[in-house]
């Protein structure tokens, strides 16, 4: 969606944001879930309240993301933000392009990231990099896929790389099929991957 100042914003399913564009600023509250934001320049400053941090900036791509018990992330793609304590204010981080910063409670972790990874949901692509088949199908979930179940010791922890489309979770799991010992099928709930 655009928003008032021209700034874009993609949102992922589940996710709950309001804004606020008045006189006295341009910001935006994530409750729950992850949003890209491509934010227009101007002088005046854009903030994103989520988690208890405040993330600032005036002109620059990131996704930022908070669901559920998880710690709060924020991935630079492009530009400059200032990430700090929602209630003192307090600068926490001030990430380089490709940088996650993570906040969990009192910790503050900055890591290299893959920026285009983090952002490709956006635009229905999925990628992964040596994650495990519990998270990937984690990250289906989140884009409205159906459920997957597991049978079988042990494959939650196979490991998934490749780009696949968000909405076509069959030819996830075809691939799955492939390159591991499993098989799956459609049931009434959604689907079920089992070892060979």
């Amino acid at each position: 969606l655009t928003l008032p100042d021209g700034s874009r914003a993609w949102l992922a399913p589940r996710t709950r944001v309001t804004a606020r564009f008045d006189p006295l600023g341009r910001h935006v509250s994530l409750h729950e879930g992850q949003a890209t934001l491509q934010v227009a320049h101007r002088e005046d400053k854009f903030s994103v309240d989520v988690g208890g941090v405040r993330i600032l900036d005036r002109g620059t791509l990131f996704d930022v993301r908070k669901r559920g018990e998880e710690p709060m992330s924020v991935v630079l793609a492009e530009g400059s933000i200032e990430v700090r304590d929602l209630k003192t204010g307090k600068l926490l981080a001030v990430p380089a392009p490709g940088e996650r910063v993570t906040v969990d409670g009192g910790r503050v972790a900055v890591a290299r990231a893959d920026a285009a990874a983090a952002i490709a949901w956006r635009s229905g692509r999925l990628v992964f990099n040596d994650w495990t088949l519990q998270s990937a199908l984690s990250a289906f979930a989140e884009q409205g896929a159906p459920s997957v179940t597991l049978d079988g010791k042990g494959l939650e922890k196979l490991r998934i790389s490749g780009v696949y489309s968000a909405q076509d979770i069959e030819s996830f799991l075809s691939a799955l099929a492939e390159i591991h010992p499993v098989r799956w099928h459609r049931t009434r709930q959604g689907y079920e991957v089992a070892a060979e």
